[in-house]
């Protein structure tokens, strides 16, 4: 059987799932470190916040490194799957594509797009989507 993914939309995929995986090991690493604190997250406040926030640096620095190098893996995964799902777009609108990704909405229905293509079915898609959007 062949595979309905690219390397681009696993690429994607994994780089996305793995920034959510970190995202929630440092979300438990705050709430640990604030319940040696003995705090609870509705505790916090300006106050408190530059302080703990300072120390938390110090006591998370791994996980918050992870967490930085994680999400530049994604935005750069992201890219590259955009970049995929524009290039089946007629050449006259591809710019038009590319600037439209400013706006979230647009860059998501991009992503979802782009994450739905079967690659077994490429020729046929290619197609199709010009006649939809030369139309």
């Amino acid at each position: 059987m062949k595979r309905r993914t690219n390397k681009i939309q696993e690429n994607y995929i994994i780089a996305k799932a793995t920034w959510q995986a970190v995202n929630e090991i440092q979300k438990e690493k705050f709430n640990e470190f604030l319940s040696s604190k003995g705090i609870i997250e509705d505790d916090l406040n300006d106050d408190n916040f530059e302080t703990l926030n300072a120390e938390y640096e110090v006591f998370a620095k791994a996980e918050i490194e992870n967490s930085g190098v994680a999400w530049e893996n994604m935005k750069l995964a992201e890219t590259a799957l955009i970049e995929f799902g524009i290039s089946f777009a007629p050449s006259n609108i591809q710019e038009t594509l590319r600037s439209g990704i400013k706006h979230l909405n647009n860059k998501m229905k991009l992503i979802e797009i782009a994450l739905n293509i079967d690659i077994r079915q490429l020729p046929s898609f290619k197609h199709d989507l010009q006649v939809r959007l030369s139309a």
